[in-house]
């Protein structure tokens, strides 16, 4: 008749039958903690990040360029244009052209440039 296996620690817990062995069930808790945590931290993460991008579009600059020919467009339809800077009540300083022509039709336009 065979000895049977003694195992090397005598305090070792032996899983039930059918049930998975125990190192592995003290992995998957804190496995799972950990991926929830990471889920979490992602989700905040990346909703802030989504609402700056949203609050604060990247606006490029206007290239020398394109001012150029928003001049040389003014002159040619004989219309006054002038950079204007606007501070408002919260300090922020903005910069716009102004363009108004000889002959006013009583109409406005309003660009907004990087929107």
């Amino acid at each position: 008749m065979p000895e049977p296996v003694v195992p090397l620690n005598m305090n070792a817990k032996v899983a039930p039958p059918g049930e998975p062995p125990l190192p592995q069930r003290h992995i998957v808790r804190p496995l799972l903690y950990f991926l929830a945590l990471l889920y979490l931290a992602g989700t905040i993460v990346g909703g802030i990040g989504l609402g700056e991008i949203a609050m604060h579009p990247h606006s490029p600059s206007v290239t020398a360029r394109e001012e150029f020919i928003a001049r040389e467009a003014a002159q040619k339809n004989s219309t006054e244009f002038r950079d204007v800077k606007i501070t408002t009540p919260d300090g922020a300083v903005l910069s716009a052209w102004f363009m108004r022509p000889h002959e006013s039709n009583g109409n406005a336009v309003i660009l907004l440039h990087g929107f």
